[in-house]
This record gives structure tokens, C-alpha cells and sequence, in this order.
């Protein structure tokens, strides 16, 4: 997952070498490349143009149709969209430009979808794949996952981790923050995403309590878990630390409940709490470099939940980003066929 901060025309060129040098790792053909260049320029060149440079370009390798697609978030904290039909139309441009930014994205995405934010700000995410395909980028999991993943400002190791895993029966997930920062942080995290995998078919607490007997050796880690149980229809959350969980369902929130402590540490008892999933259930999983989502805080973004993953983990970390530690955040949901932008045209909050 690489972060491109866009802060002035320079940054344009810098996201589009930066994404070009990412999809060359998996071999895209030279058509694939240019399509995908096309896309990040004009995102990066909206930010300039409209959001007065306050804004990022996220990229990451997402599983395709055609192979490992490219997503491209971009967020930005500008005035937001009042009509995003009107901005998709070549030739429209509130800033007397040629007007085929969104337009082009549109044509050369594989999925797009924005999320206006009027007052708020943007979010755009575009999937684009490494061929032409005809059909829009979707796994056949039942629950579709988003993430964001990155490191305090300043350092180049990631001190959090994350993975996922999912039957026919059940999903898992995890989200590991090794105490501190750096490499040393890192280790601990990546161990324990590492652990997870060899013991997936174990139930929630003693997956937990594996990874905490193996952390003895690191510094240790918060960490926190969730299944969603497709037969029993509950969703269990087990954790030690500061690793948050939060479901939503139209616009009610409820916080899981979590135990202090550190994996790695010698856990005495490890405690899960179970609840009652629904298929329209939102799960969100965050660390603690993101601020405390309190209260019923969705109600502050009309038509959220009702959006692709991407766009509701990119809006949580733009808006509760802390900016001085790790951070991570996982929206999940339903998998389904999230609209492409041409029917998901959302009327002016």
C-alpha cells in the first residue's frame, strides 16, 4: 500500500511514475499502463485543481478479474461535488480546464464510484485491471473487505498488520498494532498475521490466544478479532488492546466490546463477546491511529453505508486520522454488485 501526498503540481507526475512502477511488478502490458496512468493523473490533477492540494492518493494491489488490479483511492478535503453527473460530462470544468478529468477516469476504470461530501470532502475510488475485461472487479467471497494500512508519519515500517480469511461457513478478521513504532513494532504485527494463518480453523479465542503465546518473543501487540458466522448468523469479536470494533446498520451503531491488555504478554483469559449479525451489517476494525468513532457518528454522512467499502474505510480515515501513530482501518460488508459510476449517481446531500 503506498500513500502519495499531493501538495502541489509535482505530485502529479510523482503518482503517476509511483503507479506505473507498481503495476510493472506485476508485468501489465504497455495499453494496461498507460490506461492506468491516465486514471491517476487526472485524480491526482483534481485534487490540485479543486481541493486546493489538501489531499492523497492511496494505491493498492486488489484482486481482478484479470489478475492483482490497482485501486486508487483519492480523498481530499475540499468543497466536495454538488453534481457528479454534470462533473462526468467531457467539457464541464469549474476551473475553465479542459473538463475530461472524471470523464476519462470514468471511461478507463474498470469500477469508479465517488462519494461527493459536500462541505466535507471527496472520495473517488477507481479499480482498474490489468487487461480489458468485460465485467467489473468483484471477488466471490460473501463478505467484501476495504482497507487503509499505514505507517506513522516519518518512519517506513508499518507497525500495524491486517489479514483476512473466508470459508463458505465463516469469515475472520484481524487487525494486529504492534506496541510502538518501526521495524520492531512491525515484526510483532507481522507475526501475528503470520500465526493467524496456521490456525484459522480454530476457534475465535483460541486463534487469539495462539497468537498471544507466540508474541512472547516480540514486544507484543493489541489485537483484535472478528468472525461473522454465515450459518449462526453472529458475529464474534475477541481482542487484547486497543483494537476497536464498531457495527452499523441503518445509521445505528453499536461498539463491540473489547479486554485490555497485549498479546505477547501472557493473556490470563482471553473473552469474546457474540452478536447478532445481519446481512445488512457494517463492520468497521480500526487501530488506535484512528480517533474513537463516538456516539452515532454515522449520521454525519448521509448515504455511507450504503457504498462500496473503499469509500467508507477511506471517509473514516480521512476524518478520525490521528497523524502521530500507526494506522489501519477495515470496513466490511456484504459482497454484492456495487454499482459502477454511471448508476451510482448520488443526488446532492
Amino acid at each position: 500500500m503506498i500513500q502519495i501526498k499531493i501538495s502541489d503540481q509535482s505530485c502529479v507526475g510523482a503518482a503517476r511514475r509511483t503507479a506505473t512502477l507498481l503495476a510493472n511488478q506485476k508485468e501489465w502490458s504497455e495499453d494496461s499502463l498507460g490506461k492506468l496512468a491516465i486514471v491517476v493523473t487526472e485524480l491526482a490533477s483534481n485534487i490540485i485543481k479543486h481541493a486546493g492540494c489538501k489531499g492523497e492518493l492511496i494505491l493498492q494491489f486488489i484482486e481482478s478479474e484479470s489478475g492483482s488490479g490497482i485501486e486508487i483511492l483519492a480523498i481530499d478535503k475540499g468543497p466536495g461535488i454538488v453534481n457528479i453527473a454534470q462533473a462526468l460530462q467531457d467539457g464541464y470544468s469549474t476551473q475553465g480546464t479542459a473538463g475530461t478529468g472524471l470523464g476519462a477516469v470514468m471511461r478507463l476504470a474498470n469500477f469508479l464510484t465517488i462519494y461527493p461530501g459536500l462541505g466535507q470532502g471527496t472520495v473517488v475510488v477507481a479499480q482498474v485491471e490489468p487487461e480489458v475485461a468485460t465485467h467489473k472487479l468483484h471477488t466471490p467471497k460473501k463478505m467484501a473487505m476495504s482497507s487503509i494500512c499505514l505507517p506513522k508519519p516519518g518512519e517506513q515500517a508499518c507497525g500495524d498488520n491486517f489479514v483476512s480469511y473466508q470459508t463458505g461457513s465463516r469469515a475472520l478478521f484481524l487487525i494486529a498494532d504492534g506496541l510502538g513504532h518501526g521495524p520492531e513494532a512491525a515484526k510483532a504485527s507481522q507475526l501475528a498475521c503470520q500465526v493467524f494463518n496456521t490456525v484459522t480453523s480454530l476457534p475465535v479465542i483460541n486463534i487469539v490466544s495462539a497468537i498471544d503465546e507466540a508474541l512472547r518473543k516480540t514486544r507484543g501487540a493489541a489485537v483484535g478479532l472478528a468472525e461473522i458466522d454465515f450459518v449462526q448468523k453472529t458475529l464474534r469479536f475477541a481482542g487484547l488492546g486497543n483494537i476497536t470494533g464498531v457495527m452499523c446498520k441503518d445509521e445505528t451503531v453499536r461498539h463491540l466490546m473489547t479486554r485490555d491488555g497485549i498479546a505477547g504478554l501472557g493473556a490470563s483469559h482471553v473473552q469474546e463477546v457474540v452478536y447478532p449479525w445481519d446481512e445488512n451489517s457494517i463492520l468497521i476494525l480500526h487501530s488506535d491511529g484512528l480517533a474513537t468513532l463516538r456516539g452515532n457518528f454515522i449520521k454525519k454522512y448521509p448515504g455511507l453505508l450504503a457504498r462500496h467499502p473503499a469509500v467508507i474505510a477511506s471517509v473514516f480515515y480521512r476524518d478520525f486520522n490521528r497523524h502521530y501513530d500507526d494506522i489501519t482501518v477495515m470496513a466490511i460488508r456484504k459482497n454484492g454488485n456495487f454499482p459502477t459510476i454511471t448508476h451510482d449517481i448520488t443526488p446532492t446531500y
